[in-house]
């Protein structure tokens, strides 16, 4: 069993069934049964949605309002951190709660990050054994789906997806080089606003010096015109409809 580690999750109530499905897909695993869930509540979910979740067991509810209040106290010197995780704006989705409050809500610092939209097809053995060298890792993207504009001279890496990320410590998280990259998409400009927190990320990432790509044979996002490999360890669902409709294709395969 892995020391300390949490798995957190940012969850809405639309997608609290794809939820339900990513966790029992990853819980098959003996490595995994008994990890503690931390579910992030974006602000919509219901009484029956937390009753849904806990009945889990060894579950967790961080609610928005205690987390607004305690993420402002982190990163109320933090001034274009401030801005995004607070300001009401049509490009700030919610997933920018995924950038402050995974790891500043976090006691251990030890996270393995996943996004509902994530299906764990056969046994994640390189996820298993990165986390056991304690080596922070993110999915692969098919191409760079950042928000900066050519312009820029922030510094990424290339096609980070954050669909799964692991922060193994303290020392692998770092609020100035996430501020550094979100001052620039505020002041230089953006070509995309639902990738600021992914390119965000990224910058933090190239700075750190130690992440690394998990195997993008093995971890996919599903390409509807190519064959999926048998052994593919997990996919990630991302919004885009030919994409997203492969979903129940999977789930019909009994992988759950």
């Amino acid at each position: 069993m892995f020391s300390n580690l949490e798995i957190r999750i940012l969850v809405c109530k639309r997608d609290i069934q794809m939820c339900l499905n990513m966790i029992n897909s990853l819980q098959k695993y003996d490595e995994f049964k008994d990890i503690p869930i931390f579910f992030h509540n974006d602000g919509s979910l219901d009484t029956e949605s937390k009753n849904t979740l806990i009945e889990l067991g060894n579950t967790y509810i961080i609610e928005k309002e205690y987390a607004d209040g305690k993420i402002l106290e982190y990163i109320d010197d933090y001034t274009s951190s401030k801005r995004y995780r607070f300001e009401k704006n049509k490009l700030f989705n919610l997933t920018k709660m995924k950038l402050f409050d995974f790891f500043f809500l976090s006691k251990s610092k030890n996270i393995l990050c996943i996004d509902s939209d994530v299906l764990f097809i056969n046994k994640p053995d390189t996820i298993i054994d990165l986390i056991n060298t304690s080596t922070p890792f993110y999915f692969p993207d098919f191409q760079n789906s950042y928000s900066f504009c050519k312009s820029t001279k922030t510094k990424t890496l290339e096609k980070v997806n954050v669909g799964i990320f692991y922060i193994p410590s303290e020392i692998h998280y770092n609020i100035n080089s996430i501020e550094f990259a979100l001052n620039d998409l505020f002041t230089i400009g953006m070509t995309n606003g639902d990738w600021i927190e992914q390119s965000a990320w990224s910058h933090m990432y190239y700075n750190d010096g130690c992440y690394v790509s998990l195997d993008d044979v093995k971890y996919q996002i599903p390409n509807p015109y190519n064959p999926t490999p048998d052994d593919i360890e997990a996919l990630h669902f991302v919004g885009h409809p030919p994409i997203r409709g492969m979903y129940d294709g999977f789930l019909k395969r009994e992988y759950l």
